[in-house]
């Protein structure tokens, strides 16, 4: 007996078992996306070492409370029955095409958009009927692993900050000072002066000392340098007294003549 088991873990040592690894990834699998945003996450399918797949059926399931799907765009170059089937009611996604002529290293199936609905936590995983296929139709997938996204509640918009219109200037004007003409009365030589107060002729340009008592003699008609000399308005009287009886004297002689 006990040289049987022996002989069965040398076999194990010797012989092991070959353990299929093909898998599917979501890339980034995780982050945080704000309400109301789209973010986008890569689905790529991963041959194990040594394997070639050929085809690949594609099962995604999402919260619709949390996530939208709002499209799936596959690579080029892949041969499809059927386009994309996306439930935004159900929360899935299926796809299912072959890699001609079969994929050996990591290789892109297609880009998932998201959009983000209200806040929480959006587990993204792949669903049971997810498959890779290999040249004889065996199924080479093992547990994919899916995706854990944050959605955060929206951030309120900025108020807009209002900028105050700038203080009017308060520049003083200093007036500038102007020299003014003060515009005075120049004495003439006949208006009376006080006693001592000098007047001034533009056009001798000399001065005169008039006393109050040389104008109180020249009102009453009396000469300074003559005390004894007439008034000059009885020689005016005896002019006038005179031309009267000149007139009267031609007017009686022309009525002598006529008679």
């Amino acid at each position: 007996m006990k040289k049987t088991q022996y002989i069965l873990l040398s076999l194990i040592i010797v012989f092991p078992f070959t353990v299929s690894a093909a898998t599917f990834t979501l890339s980034p699998n995780s982050g945080n996306f704000q309400e109301g945003n789209t973010f986008t996450s890569i689905v790529s399918v991963n041959p194990a070492a040594g394997e070639t797949i050929t085809a690949a059926q594609l099962s995604i399931d999402f919260p619709v409370s949390n996530l939208e799907l709002v499209s799936f765009t596959p690579v080029t170059g892949l041969l499809a029955p059927v386009a994309p089937a996306i439930d935004n009611v159900a929360g899935t996604l299926s796809y299912t095409a072959a890699f001609l002529p079969g994929i050996t290293t990591a290789t892109t199936f297609g880009t998932i958009t998201f959009r983000a609905k209200t806040d929480g936590q959006a587990q993204v995983s792949f669903g049971s009927d997810t498959k890779l296929l290999d040249p004889t139709n065996a199924d080479k997938q093992v547990a994919s692993t899916g995706a854990n996204y944050t959605v955060l509640v929206q951030a309120p918009a900025p108020t807009p900050s209002v900028t105050p219109p700038p203080a009017p200037s308060t520049t003083t004007i200093t007036p500038t000072p102007t020299a003014s003409v003060i515009e005075t009365a120049v004495p003439t030589g006949n208006e009376p002066e006080e006693d001592g107060v000098a007047t001034t002729t533009d056009e001798e340009n000399s001065t005169t000392t008039v006393t109050n008592a040389q104008l109180a003699a020249a009102a009453a008609g009396v000469d300074t340098g003559s005390q004894n000399s007439k008034p000059w308005y009885y020689i005016l009287a005896v002019i006038v007294l005179l031309l009267i009886l000149a007139a009267a004297w031609r007017r009686w002689g022309h009525k002598i003549r006529k008679s």
